[in-house]
């Protein structure tokens, strides 16, 4: 279920994208989920709509202590790579239960990168093999939407993909 909201969340973010438009604010708290689960995104009293240029120098720097993307923080420039690391920090508070303001989140880092997955993952009933793999993918998947450089990380598009790998790889076993 959780995989499915944040595969559902990643496709609005990417549809936003497509048309420029950045939240600044991608949190936990403003993904909401309806009377079927189905995820819904909110707060979008930040958002703004890119430059042809493809970013914008923003003055006041905005968004949620945890989430804020430490480049645009420290340049003033926001992009759709901004949304993408914050949604990386909504998935590793997904995967570990852990909220992302005091996250020890290079640990959490370096548990995905050593295949200690296990050791950080919220406590819940023992996963298959299968859905160990399938949540491998969605922890990598984060690992990558937290590069320091916005230039590194990946589109929206790709974090898509990705997930519905992971809910494949999770509905097929």
């Amino acid at each position: 279920m959780r995989v499915e909201v944040l595969l559902g969340a990643s496709r609005a973010m990417e549809h936003l994208h497509r048309f420029g438009v950045i939240h600044r604010n991608v949190t936990s708290f403003n993904i909401l989920l309806d009377g079927s689960w189905a995820p819904r995104m909110s707060g979008f009293g930040q958002a703004i709509l890119l430059a042809a240029a493809g970013d914008q120098v923003d003055t006041e720097v905005v968004g949620t202590p945890g989430y804020v993307d430490p480049e645009y923080g420290r340049t003033g420039r926001v992009s759709a790579a901004s949304d993408v690391y914050s949604f990386g920090m909504v998935i590793l508070e997904t995967l570990t239960g852990e909220d992302a303001a005091t996250m020890q989140m290079d640990s959490v880092l370096l548990a995905i990168r050593n295949r200690k997955l296990r050791d950080v993952l919220v406590r819940r009933p023992a996963a298959t093999p299968r859905q160990l793999e399938a949540l491998e993918l969605v922890a990598h998947t984060a690992e990558c939407c937290l590069f320091p450089h916005g230039n590194d990380r990946p589109a929206m598009s790709n974090v898509v993909t990705n997930l519905e790998r992971a809910l494949t790889i999770i509905n097929t076993y």
